[in-house]
């Protein structure tokens, strides 16, 4: 009787605050539902404005000399002078003497010739003589008869004649190697190197000194196919203006030179033709420092891009390019995000027509006005809201200003 008493009120407490809950739940305030903002991105962004770009094509390459040679013994014997400026480095005019070989042998020569030359016309004289009388005597005693070559002694005189031809010849030679012994600068220029002193013997032959010309300085050139393209029209590889710069010890240096020539043939390796630019030496302004071997990045001046738009690299969707297109030939569409007036994402394909160093040019599918998203956001779509901010447009880089050449 006892449990049954205990077990009616534990059901009557348990049912008395159920009912209590209930109530306290019916009469709480209900809480205010707040939707949360949506979060709109901030994004930079540029007006584009097509400009007119002349370009620079970069490339780069040693100074060397427009001629040189190796200047080599024509005849034997031992050196017997050389100029007091037969060093390295030493300036020569044209016909300027470095050296000369002992002349005993050849003075010797020459009046050994001169000798053998006066006998054959003396036996020349004499044979004309005999000849003449010859002459006479088949004259006085065959009259009314044919003579015979041998008889009026012709093959004795075309022999006589022969004679002093060939000691004419020997002379003249042994003049020559007299003056062959004289080893003359061919052309204005400096030694790059000698292989010779007073003293060594010399064979026909043997190199004596490597020599340079001054006054015109070259650098080969190597352009790809795709920047030979963007050259001037009708250039054809000449006549145009390049620019070289140097940076020593901090000071940049620049020199004004002009394309002379095409090689024209083109690597298939490198897909790459050669210019040959040429330098004025004498107008070299700065102090002995354009010398042959030196490495200098050049600027040649190219065709002028008209009505094209600078862009950023970084402004473009289209993501893990490669080196090669990342080339400054690449020639592609790619993809650029533009905020319309109501600032909503626009995906627009535009075709870039050259790369300039971490900007891209492109010459169709934009507009004066038209404003480009600067700032990268993951998932971009048409119609995207965002907030934009005005950027300042790209500045100017080396490879996109005017070619005002020095």
């Amino acid at each position: 009787m006892r449990t049954i008493v205990t077990l009616i009120i534990c059901l009557l407490l348990l049912g008395g605050v159920g009912g209590t809950l209930v109530i306290l739940k019916k009469n709480q305030p209900e809480a205010a539902k707040v939707e949360k903002p949506k979060l709109v991105p901030t994004v930079e962004v540029f007006a584009s404005k097509a400009v007119d770009i002349n370009l620079q094509l970069p490339s780069q390459g040693i100074v060397m000399p427009r001629r040189t040679t190796v200047l080599a013994a024509e005849v034997p014997g031992r050196v017997g002078s050389v100029s007091e400026r037969f060093k390295v480095g030493e300036r020569f005019e044209t016909g300027d003497i470095l050296l000369e070989i002992d002349s005993a042998d050849y003075d010797s020569a020459v009046v050994q010739s001169e000798a053998a030359l006066a006998e054959a016309k003396a036996s020349l004289m004499q044979e004309a003589a005999r000849a003449d009388q010859a002459k006479r005597d088949w004259d006085k005693l065959a009259a009314g008869q044919t003579p015979s070559d041998l008889a009026m002694r012709k093959p004795q005189m075309l022999s006589a004649e022969a004679r002093v031809l060939a000691a004419e010849d020997n002379l003249t030679k042994a003049r020559r190697d007299l003056e062959r012994i004289k080893i003359k600068a061919p052309f204005g220029g400096r030694i790059r190197a000698t292989h010779t002193e007073v003293g060594s013997y010399l064979m026909p032959g043997a190199p004596v000194v490597d020599f340079d010309s001054t006054g015109k300085l070259e650098v080969r050139l190597p352009l790809s196919i795709d920047d030979l393209s963007f050259m001037a029209p009708g250039s054809s590889g000449s006549a145009m203006e390049v620019c070289f710069d140097l940076e020593v010890a901090g000071k940049p240096y620049t020199w004004k030179g002009r394309i002379v020539r095409n090689e024209g043939e083109v690597e298939r390796a490198s897909r790459s033709t050669y210019l040959v630019a040429e330098i004025d030496e004498e107008s070299d302004q700065s102090g002995g420092l354009l010398q042959p071997g030196l490495f200098v990045q050049a600027r040649i001046a190219g065709r002028t891009l008209s009505g094209v738009h600078r862009i950023p690299r970084k402004a473009f969707l289209d993501t893990g390019r490669t080196e090669r297109d990342a080339a400054p030939d690449a020639s592609n569409t790619e993809r650029l995000a533009l905020v319309g007036p109501d600032d909503t994402i626009v995906i627009r394909k535009v075709t870039v027509v050259r790369h300039l160093g971490t900007d891209l040019l492109v010459d169709s599918g934009l507009k004066d006005g038209d404003r480009v998203c600067l700032t990268a956001l993951p998932g971009l779509v048409d119609g995207m809201k965002v907030l934009s901010k005005e950027a300042q447009p790209p500045a100017l880089t080396e490879d996109s200003k005017p070619n005002v050449l020095p």
